[in-house]
């Protein structure tokens, strides 16, 4: 699908696109969600300026989003797959300016080197380096492992809606709070059976995370515009 058509599909969004030319085309593909209520309270310290908790019924949320990044490219630049292709692992909570809605990262990991060094640069997003292996319905890193098994399509729900599609991204830089904007069709979600579940991050045990929910999708097509300064 061309940017143009992804374009054309904004019913679902949380706000309109923005009055501005996309930057940047990127797939995130199998892609399993973990998702888990936590204290709000714990959380505000790692909130930027200017941004609040996004609650649902009350309670903060933290997803463990795992999927393959590919096709990462500038508007105007093709692909490059040894530096484009790659896994990645964010962890995010869900947060808003308070007319936004949007998701700000915990943590993020990519599975090579120098592709972790240039998103980190380029995006100013929190990516570092961390070594991942999926094969055959198996995913292993050092934070987290499972087997999964995608299943049938999931009936959405409120709840799933409000995880899942998120088009803005917080993130501060430098004392500044920043936001990246985002726009793709939304997410085609499935049941996931996940075993042999291993779960190792010392934040998410401070914070007494555990995954409640669980999704897996087989991808969309995204389109990311410039950072704006809030």
């Amino acid at each position: 699908m061309k940017a143009a058509d992804i374009l054309k599909h904004t019913d679902h969004r949380t706000g309109p696109l923005p009055n501005k030319n996309w930057q940047w085309y990127q797939e995130w593909n199998d892609t399993v969600f973990l998702h888990g209520s936590v204290d709000a309270e714990l959380l505000l310290s790692y909130l930027p300026q200017g941004t609040q908790l996004d609650l649902h019924e009350g309670k903060a949320w933290i997803s463990v989003v795992v999927f393959k990044m590919e096709g990462v490219r500038h508007k105007y630049s093709p692909s490059f797959p040894p530096v484009s292709d790659f896994y990645e692992i964010n962890i995010r909570t869900y947060v808003t300016d308070g007319k936004m809605p949007g998701v700000l990262f915990l943590n993020m990991e990519g599975a090579k080197w120098l592709s972790s060094w240039l998103a980190m640069n380029l995006s100013g997003l929190p990516y570092v380096f961390e070594r991942m292996h999926c094969k055959d319905g198996s995913f292993e890193s050092k934070g987290i492992s499972y087997k999964y098994r995608p299943g049938k399509m999931f009936e959405r729900n409120e709840i799933a809606n409000w995880l899942t599609e998120r088009y803005s991204v917080y993130f501060s830089k430098n004392g500044k709070t920043f936001r990246y904007q985002v726009h793709h069709n939304m997410w085609p979600l499935q049941e996931v059976e996940l075993s042999d579940l291993n779960i190792n991050y010392p934040l998410l045990n401070e914070l007494n995370w555990k995954p409640e929910l669980f999704h897996y999708s087989p991808g969309v097509q995204v389109v990311t515009f410039p950072a704006e300064c809030l």
